[in-house]
C-alpha cells in the first residue's frame, strides 16, 4: 500500500498511551495545517493530537471521533467547521481521500459502519480489502523500498498529526484575491444531513463528558468577503445548539495579527494558513483553552509529558519559564548582531536525541525580516580534537556544514525566530560559527559560539 500522512496519523494515534489525550482536533486539511498540538501543549500543559484528512466531511469526522473514544477520553474535542460541506462521500466511487482515512483505521464494527455511511455499495469491497486496489503496487520497486525502510525504522518521533505549510502569499497572489469574485454567502445554510451528525456528536459529548469546541480556520478569501458575516451568524447560532464554544478566526484576524503573509501562496479557494499563521492561531486558541479549561501548574505534570515536551522547541518558545530549567537546552549567546538592523536576542541549542539538535535563533521585535529573507544561513559545527567519532583529517581543519534558508516565525512575546535541525556524528563540539550569505550581497558578521556542555 502507498503510505500517506493520513495513515501515519492513525498509526501514531494507536501507539499513544491509553487515556493520555486531553485535546483531540478533528477535521479536514485546514485542521492539520492550522492547529499545532506542540504549541497548544506547551502553553496548556496538555497532550493533544490531530486526526484529520483531506477534504473530510462531517460524516467522516463523526466516525473518526467514535474510533478515538474507544482508546482515549479527551476533555476537549476541537472540530474544524469547514467539514460542513452539505454533501457526502456516499455518491463518489474510488476517492483516495476517503480510502486513506479508512485504511488507517483498525478493523472493527465502527470501521464497517463508517464504510457503509460513506461508500456506495459497489465500493464496499475496495474499502474493506485495500489489497484489491493496491495489488499491482508490488511492481513499484521504489514504493516497496520506501515501505520496507519505514517498517524497519525503530526510531519513533512524537508525531502529533500537524503538517505545517511554509509557503507564504506573494503580492501578486494577494492582488488576485482582492480582485476576484467572492462567493455569495448571503443565504448560507447547513444541510439536514450535517445537522444530524452535529446532533450525534452532541450526544457523544454527553455520554463521554467532553466539551465540543467548533473552530473555523481563516481563509484569505473569506476575510475579504463582505457576505461572510452571514455564514458566521448561521454557524454561531447552530453551534449554540450543538457545541460548547465557537471560535471563528476569520473574525479575529486583526486581533491576533493575521496578515497577508500568514497565508499559503496559491490562488485557490480552499487556501490554508502557512506556519506563520498557524502559530498565531494556535497561540490564541491555546491561551483561550488555558484560561477556560486547563488552569494547572505545569510543574505538576507527569513524567510522560515532560519527557515528550522537553524534546520540542515549542516547549521553550511558547511554554512557561519552567521549560528553561531543562537539561536539554543550552543558551549559547545573547545580544548578538548580524547586521545593524538584524539583531539577535538569544541563540539556543536543543538536544532532541543522540546527535540530533535544533539550533534556535531569536531576533528582536524590529529586526529587518524582509532583509533576512534575502539571505541564506551557513552553520559550521567544529568537533573537538578528542572526538573519537570524527576522522583524523577532519579534526584540525574540518567542520560539518548546515546551510539553510531562514523562515522567520513569530514568537509569543514579540520578535521572531528561525530554527535548523542539525543531525551530526560529532559528539564533542568545540565551536559553532554562523552567518548570512548570498551571492552578490554583503556577508553579515560571523558569530562564533563555543560554550557547549550538552
Amino acid at each position: 500500500m502507498e503510505y500517506d500522512d493520513i495513515q501515519k496519523r492513525w498509526d501514531y494515534f494507536y501507539e499513544l498511551p491509553p487515556r493520555s489525550l486531553d485535546i483531540l482536533i478533528l477535521g479536514n486539511s485546514h485542521a492539520y495545517s492550522t492547529y499545532s498540538p506542540n504549541i497548544i501543549d506547551a502553553i496548556c500543559g496538555t497532550n493533544s493530537f490531530v486526526i484529520a484528512s483531506n477534504s473530510q466531511k462531517l460524516e467522516q469526522t463523526y466516525y473518526n471521533l467514535k474510533e478515538v473514544l474507544k482508546y482515549q477520553q479527551p476533555k476537549i474535542i476541537v472540530i474544524q467547521l469547514s467539514v460542513l460541506s452539505g454533501d457526502s462521500w456516499k455518491t463518489k466511487i474510488g476517492d483516495y481521500r476517503v480510502y486513506s482515512n479508512l485504511d488507517g483505521m483498525k478493523y472493527s464494527l465502527n470501521k464497517v459502519n463508517a464504510i457503509i455511511a460513506q461508500r456506495p455499495r459497489e465500493d464496499y469491497i475496495n474499502s474493506v480489502f485495500p489489497f484489491f486496489r493496491d495489488h499491482d503496487n508490488w511492481k513499484d520497486s521504489e514504493l516497496m523500498a520506501t515501505n520496507l525502510s519505514r517498517l524497519e525504522d525503530v526510531e519513533k518521533e512524537d508525531y502529533r498529526g500537524f503538517f505545517p505549510r511554509e509557503s507564504e502569499m506573494g503580492k501578486k497572489v494577494a492582488e488576485q484575491y482582492e480582485l476576484a469574485k467572492k462567493q455569495d454567502l448571503s443565504n448560507f445554510k447547513i444541510s439536514k444531513s450535517d445537522e444530524s451528525y452535529l446532533n450525534k456528536i452532541k450526544n457523544l459529548s454527553k455520554e463521554n463528558k467532553f466539551k465540543v469546541v467548533y473552530v473555523m480556520s481563516p481563509k484569505y478569501s473569506d476575510l475579504l468577503n463582505n457576505t461572510y458575516k452571514n455564514k458566521y451568524n448561521v454557524l454561531k447560532k447552530v453551534v449554540s445548539k450543538y457545541g460548547d464554544d465557537y471560535v471563528d478566526f476569520n473574525r479575529l484576524s486583526e486581533e491576533i495579527g493575521l496578515k497577508k503573509r500568514s497565508f499559503e501562496n496559491g490562488f485557490i479557494g480552499y487556501q490554508h494558513t502557512s506556519y506563520f499563521g498557524a502559530i498565531q492561531v494556535s497561540t490564541y486558541l491555546a491561551n483561550r483553552f488555558k484560561n477556560k479549561y486547563f488552569k494547572i501548574d505545569q510543574s505538576k505534570k507527569d513524567t510522560y509529558w515532560f519527557n515528550r515536551m522537553s524534546k520540542k522547541k515549542e516547549f521553550y518558545l511558547y511554554g512557561s519559564s519552567l521549560a528553561m530549567d531543562s537539561k536539554r537546552i543550552l543558551e549559547l549567546g545573547s545580544g548578538l548582531e548580524l547586521f545593524n538592523d538584524i539583531l539577535i536576542r538569544k541563540v539556543f541549542l536543543l538536544k532532541k536525541g543522540n546527535g540530533i539538535y535544533d539550533l534556535i535563533i531569536e531576533f528582536v521585535d524590529n529586526a529587518n525580516i524582509d532583509k533576512l529573507s534575502m539571505y541564506k544561513f551557513y552553520v559550521h559545527l567544529y568537533p573537538k580534537k578528542s572526538d573519537a567519532n570524527i576522522k583524523p583529517e577532519n579534526k584540525e581543519f574540518g567542520f560539518e556544514n548546515f546551510d539553510f534558508r531562514p523562515f522567520a516565525l513569530p514568537l509569543r512575546n514579540g520578535g521572531f525566530y528561525v530554527s535548523k535541525e542539525i543531525n551530526t556524528k560529532i559528539r564533542e563540539v568545540d565551536k559553532l560559527n554562523f552567518g548570512l550569505f548570498k551571492s552578490g550581497l554583503v556577508r553579515s558578521k560571523q558569530i562564533t559560539l563555543n560554550n557547549f556542555d550538552l
